[in-house]
């Protein structure tokens, strides 16, 4: 925890430490007892401000992944907000995460980073059944799953998650075609292979 004085020169008197909480914006004591800023009272204040560290995103990302190495769950994505509000989502490869899942990496990530110095907000849960895909490990997880994909150029494709590589991945849509002299158009299946980069998004299809 790193704590700064501000001051100001002049005559006049100090003011207790008020905060507890980070903030961004300056304190101004003036506005805050209904004091004008050209108030001799207000000069020669001191102000104690604390400041909190940020979250090491990286270091908070191994420490999850190290303990769910060799097990069947695995870490989607942490997102930290620049007031420390921290969004951790975790996955199993089968089935589904359950409160004791959470509940237990939310106790990892208190033992390791202490919230009297960090002054952080923890939300665990899993990555939701229609959210969209953020790692190949959900490709491979949903194999076999009907998903939707829309492309960047605005292309909607539904159809069976086939495989995925660390480049891309197919998905098998079924289609009419109509072969040159029938009667009536058939369904068949055909595989298209995408590029991750080509894509707004990857999700499960629920019905």
């Amino acid at each position: 925890m790193q704590q700064k004085t501000k001051c100001f020169e002049g005559g006049g008197r100090r003011l207790p430490h008020f905060f507890k909480k980070p903030f961004t914006n300056f304190f101004n004591p003036a506005r805050h007892h209904g004091k004008s800023l050209k108030d001799p009272w207000f000069y020669g204040t001191y102000i104690n401000t604390t400041y909190f560290q940020m979250i090491d995103k990286a270091a908070l990302e191994k420490v999850v992944t190290d303990a769910l190495a060799g097990s069947d769950k695995f870490l989607v994505s942490v997102e930290i907000s620049a007031d420390n509000r921290i969004v951790v989502e975790i996955e199993r490869r089968s089935g589904s995460i359950t409160i004791d899942d959470c509940v237990e990496i939310n106790n990892l990530i208190e033992a390791n980073f202490d919230r009297n110095v960090e002054d952080y907000e923890l939300e665990v849960g899993s990555a939701g059944l229609t959210a969209p895909f953020k790692i190949k490990a959900q490709y491979d997880k949903n194999c076999g799953n009907p998903v939707e994909v829309l492309t960047k150029d605005g292309n909607k494709l539904r159809g069976t998650l086939k495989s995925a590589t660390d480049t891309d991945f197919t998905i098998t849509i079924t289609k009419k075609v109509k072969p040159e002299g029938a009667k009536r158009p058939i369904m068949v299946e055909e595989d298209t292979t995408i590029n991750y980069n080509d894509i707004k998004y990857t999700k499960n299809i629920i019905d």
